[in-house]
């Protein structure tokens, strides 16, 4: 066989977990390589990615709320809002964030009571708090 028959069978006996010897090669080549995995996977993240996390989860979703209340889908509206409110009320230690929910909060009030002007107005508010809290 030529070298990259041999690459090839190798890697599909690792893959497919045949190459119990491959793997013990790849941890005494990294001995701290599992370690490292260990530790970075049950650490919690920092405070600062967990806000970023959730400003990106909330901004689609206020943007959706913007665009559905500016068609009068004031029902849609609130299912974005309430999508986005669960990710700025998560992330309300930042201050943007915790505007961006009270805005949020009044967009859900008023789509509930079918004024998708208002609702969309607070949902825009709410948006450019949330992007203020992106560049932080």
């Amino acid at each position: 066989m030529n070298k990259f028959t041999n690459c090839l069978f190798g890697l599909l006996l690792f893959s497919s977990g045949l190459a119990n010897a491959g793997e013990e090669t790849v941890e005494a080549a990294q001995p701290d390589a599992g370690k490292a995995a260990e530790i970075s996977s049950t650490e919690e993240p920092k405070a600062a990615g967990k806000v970023e996390n959730h400003v990106l989860a909330a901004m689609p979703h206020a943007d959706a709320a913007i665009e559905h209340g500016a068609q009068g889908h004031a029902e849609v509206l609130v299912e974005h809002a309430q999508a986005a409110l669960t990710h700025a009320e998560a992330g309300r230690d930042n201050p943007h964030l915790a505007e961006a929910a009270t805005h949020l909060q009044a967009a859900i009030e008023h789509g509930r009571m079918g004024h998708a002007d208002v609702a969309t107005r607070h949902a825009r508010e709410a948006y450019n708090h949330i992007k203020a809290a992106s560049r932080q």
